[in-house]
């Protein structure tokens, strides 16, 4: 099977969505909110939007992986009637190739998360990123009868270090991580 795809809708209401609000007072988005705050009852929300994946099998070495997401989330209440959920970005996607051949494997997977709400308002909004990761792997077989293979992972998120905003809470967020670069070794005995 060489190609693959899905395509989903999907209708969500919450009556209830619990979000946490920070006890500070910081002008402008509080880069350092450590914990200090509670959770309130956001009222209701509702989500649609559509999901779609593409798959393809290039050669007996290749592939490539698209998804794509598009996302309407609206508070439902009366005093954020319309507005657009805290963090839920409305455009999303995912582009990957894929290498592999024998026990050895390599791939780049880049994503886009779009511009996300910071506050029940709707007045601020922090930006949209792209971040792209790295990744080369190999496996030694049949090493002798003490070690019966080894695994070796090299990779790099956030390969271009951009400089983003992950996680958000109301009036609050927290930076991504930077580049991250990782070497894993397993040995199976």
């Amino acid at each position: 099977e060489d190609l693959s795809a899905s395509l989903t809708y999907y209708a969500t209401k919450f009556d209830d969505r619990i979000n946490f609000v920070s006890n500070e007072t910081v002008t402008g988005i509080d880069f350092l909110e450590s914990a200090a705050g509670g959770y309130i009852n956001d009222g209701g929300i509702e989500s649609t939007g559509i999901e779609a994946s593409l798959s393809y099998q290039l050669s007996d070495n290749f592939s490539v992986y698209g998804s794509y997401t598009n996302n309407n989330s609206e508070y439902t209440d009366v005093e954020y009637l319309g507005n657009g959920v805290i963090g839920a970005a409305e455009q999303m996607g995912v582009v990957s190739i894929d290498w592999v051949r024998g026990n050895h494997s390599a791939g780049l997977s880049t994503k886009y998360v779009g511009e996300r709400w910071i506050n029940q308002e709707n007045t601020a909004a922090v930006d949209a990123y792209t971040v792209s990761d790295i990744y080369f792997g190999t496996s030694i077989d049949d090493l002798g009868s003490s070690v019966e293979s080894i695994d070796i992972n090299f990779t790099i998120n956030n390969l271009f270090d951009e400089s983003y905003l992950g996680t958000i809470a109301t009036n609050a967020a927290w930076i991504g991580a930077p580049r991250t670069v990782a070497l894993n070794i397993k040995a199976a005995f």
